[in-house]
């Protein structure tokens, strides 16, 4: 739309170029063999870094690296300030990946809208055709009636499933 008006449904990937980027992102995570998967409780327990907390995060260990008289015993503030960088590099990373996955679903968003609309007009279309009463399009409508209906139930299905799980949106 905004970015790219003259997105078309002729526009397709070739399988060499799902596998190039599926072979990408394999390599991204072989190259980040470091990277954790938690779950949600996990995720719950733990305190993110905040704007605020990663400057008083920063400068303690600032303090702690430069006066080692003042660690706690068994602290290893070079190895926390080692941990501090990895934190930076990965929010790079993670800046970058977010904005492509962004773009990623913006357009099959896009191009689900368009491919949406379209078969609306061509059920509209068979729609109408019906009307005249031509014994073959009969069945075809029946059939994409039937599934033009079963979309409202799926949609209030997950719906269902988003506010029992996930809580009301």
């Amino acid at each position: 739309m905004a970015n790219n008006p003259n997105i078309s449904h002729s526009v397709t990937m070739t399988v060499a170029q799902i596998t190039a980027v599926k072979s990408a992102l394999e390599t991204i995570q072989n190259n980040m063999p470091f990277l954790h998967r938690l779950s949600a409780v996990e995720r719950s327990m733990l305190h993110p870094i905040s704007t605020a907390t990663r400057i008083f995060t920063e400068n303690t260990i600032h303090v702690l690296v430069n006066n080692p008289d003042v660690q706690p015993e068994g602290y290893n503030a070079p190895e926390k300030q080692k941990a501090m960088a990895l934190y930076h590099q990965l929010e790079d990373l993670r800046i970058a990946v977010n904005l492509l996955a962004k773009r990623i679903s913006d357009t099959q968003l896009l191009v689900g809208n368009e491919t949406y609309l379209a078969a609306l007009e061509g059920y509209r279309h068979i729609e109408n055709v019906d009307k005249i009463e031509l014994s073959d399009v009969d069945a075809i409508y029946y059939l994409l009636q039937a599934s033009y209906r079963w979309q409202d139930e799926l949609e209030l299905e997950n719906a269902s499933v988003f506010d029992a799980y996930l809580g009301t949106w």
